[in-house]
């Protein structure tokens, strides 16, 4: 899925993201308020792609997964009560910060 966002510059962002099925972990015990794994993917199947107009595409892979309860407002997601968070670090680009990509989550209390 791609995601084009406008930039300063006048040029588009394109963010590709891709979760194959990946191996966790779970790294924490839950009284903690949050759960947390090991979600390392493989360096040959990037999990996120980012691209500009005037660059060349950088690539970031998982390392960790955690669970919150909500952490974030969302004006335009409503309602949801937790959020997934996905930490990548760069594997070109070394230079690059690490990105979180964040999921709202919704309890389903109609399920059995």
């Amino acid at each position: 899925m791609n995601i084009p966002n406008i930039v300063d510059d006048g040029g588009q962002t394109y963010i590709s993201y891709n979760y194959p099925p990946i191996f966790a972990t779970k790294l924490q015990p839950s009284y903690t308020g949050y759960i947390h794994y090991s979600f390392v993917g493989k360096e040959n199947e990037p999990n996120i792609t980012i691209q500009t107009e005037l660059s060349s595409p950088i690539h970031y892979v998982s390392k960790e997964l955690y669970i919150f309860s909500k952490i974030h407002n969302f004006p335009n997601i409503s309602p949801f009560d937790g959020e997934l968070v996905i930490t990548h670090e760069p594997i070109t680009n070394t230079n690059n910060k690490p990105v979180y990509m964040c999921f709202p989550l919704r309890t389903d209390y109609s399920q059995t």
